[in-house]
């Protein structure tokens, strides 16, 4: 009868750790420095892309936020301009990137998947619904991964990119 009279308290305290654990920090893109950025190898799809992606970066000062510019090469010749803020939503306690080029504009939101933060995104191609969702790691040589994945159901996950950048 006591564990019964207890059990909300019990409850209620494990709900408050669970949430303190669930709290993404305002520090986690320490590692992203402002300055520019470039692919050192990128993979689509299997296939490794020569050209070199540039990501110009702004600390935005005294905010958790970076204004980034990205030049996104797609093949060919061919790339992507594109403009970039990844900033912490104090309200949240979350992360999110918007992303705009001269094609789209899209909001990507943030989770922590076994201690990964993702950026996440739901779009619809020709009717069919997919997911996307991306990471960026710092690796320890003073490099950065970022991985990018696919799926079709929202759990079963394929990479679709993967590249690795240097400071430049």
């Amino acid at each position: 009868m006591i564990f019964l009279k207890r059990a909300p308290t019990v409850i209620f305290l494990l709900f408050i750790i669970n949430l303190s654990f669930a709290q993404q920090s305002t520090d986690f893109f320490d590692f992203w420095a402002q300055g520019t950025w470039q692919s050192e190898l990128t993979i689509y799809n299997g296939d490794t892309i020569v050209e070199k992606d540039i990501f110009v970066v702004e600390k935005l000062e005294n905010m958790n936020a970076f204004l980034e510019d990205w030049t996104i090469f797609i093949g060919e010749g061919e790339f992507v301009s594109a403009k970039v803020m990844r900033a912490f939503d104090n309200e949240t306690k979350r992360w999110k990137l918007f992303y705009v080029d001269d094609l789209n504009a899209q909001t990507w939101d943030s989770e922590e998947i076994d201690g990964q933060l993702y950026f996440s995104k739901t779009f619809t191609y020709k009717g069919k619904q997919f997911y996307s969702r991306q990471y960026w790691s710092p690796m320890e040589n003073g490099k950065v991964l970022r991985i990018i994945e696919r799926s079709d159901d929202n759990e079963h996950w394929k990479p679709r990119y993967r590249q690795i950048f240097s400071f430049q």
